[in-house]
C-alpha cells in the first residue's frame, strides 16, 4: 500500500476586480501518466459543452439538469473513445454550471471590474495510486471572458475557443473535472 497516497486538486474564482487573461483555467494536480493528454481533454470539454450550450442565450435553472447531463455524457463518450490504453481506466466526469450574478443594469455579462461575478469555489480529493490514477478540472467561461485557447489541429482545439458559442453572453461558465481510476 506504500504506493498509495492521497491527492487533491482545488480550483476556484473568488471574485476580482482585476482578473487576467493569463490565469490558468485548468489544472492537473496528479504525477501519474493521463490517459488522455491535457491538451485534449481541454479540447473535449470545450466542444461537448459548444455542443450543449451553442444556443443557450440566458441562464435558465430548469435547463441546467440536461445541459450537465448533455454535458457529462459526451464527455464520456470521448473518453472512452479517445483512452489509451483502452479500456484500463474508469472515468468519473463532473459538470457544474455557474450563472453569474444580474448587474446592476440587470444583465449578467462580466466587466473588467469584476460585477456580475459570484465566487465559486471547489475541491476535490481521493486516496489513489499516483502512479495510475489521476484528476483534471477546466472552467469554461461565458463569451467575452477571454480565458479559452485555440490550438492545434492535431489536438481538437483549432478554432475552439471559450466565448465561441459555449453560452455565449448567457451569463453562466462551466466547470468540468474529469477522475480516472484504473481498473488493473
Amino acid at each position: 500500500m506504500a504506493d498509495y497516497q492521497p491527492s487533491s486538486t482545488t480550483m476556484g474564482e473568488p471574485p476580482s476586480a482585476n482578473p487576467t487573461d493569463d490565469q490558468p483555467s485548468s489544472s492537473s494536480s496528479s504525477a501519474s501518466p493521463h490517459p488522455i493528454s491535457p491538451r485534449r481533454l481541454e479540447a473535449i470539454a470545450i466542444q461537448a459543452c459548444r455542443k450543449t450550450l451553442q444556443d443557450v442565450t440566458e441562464y435558465d435553472h430548469s435547463q441546467c439538469e440536461r445541459w450537465n447531463t448533455e454535458i457529462i455524457h459526451s464527455i464520456l463518450e470521448r473518453l472512452i473513445e479517445d483512452a489509451s490504453p483502452k479500456g484500463a481506466h474508469k472515468f468519473i466526469v463532473n459538470s457544474t454550471i455557474v450563472q453569474h450574478a444580474p448587474t446592476a443594469k440587470g444583465t449578467t455579462t462580466t466587466t473588467t471590474t469584476g460585477e456580475g461575478r459570484r465566487g465559486m469555489h471547489s475541491a476535490t480529493a481521493g486516496y489513489w495510486n499516483l502512479q495510475k490514477d489521476g484528476m483534471w478540472n477546466y472552467k469554461l467561461e461565458g463569451k467575452g471572458q477571454g480565458k479559452g485557447r485555440s490550438g492545434g489541429e492535431e489536438d481538437g482545439l483549432e478554432g475552439v475557443g471559450a466565448g465561441a458559442g459555449a453560452g455565449a453572453g448567457a451569463g453562466l461558465d462551466v466547470v468540468v473535472s474529469v477522475i480516472w481510476v484504473a481498473i488493473a
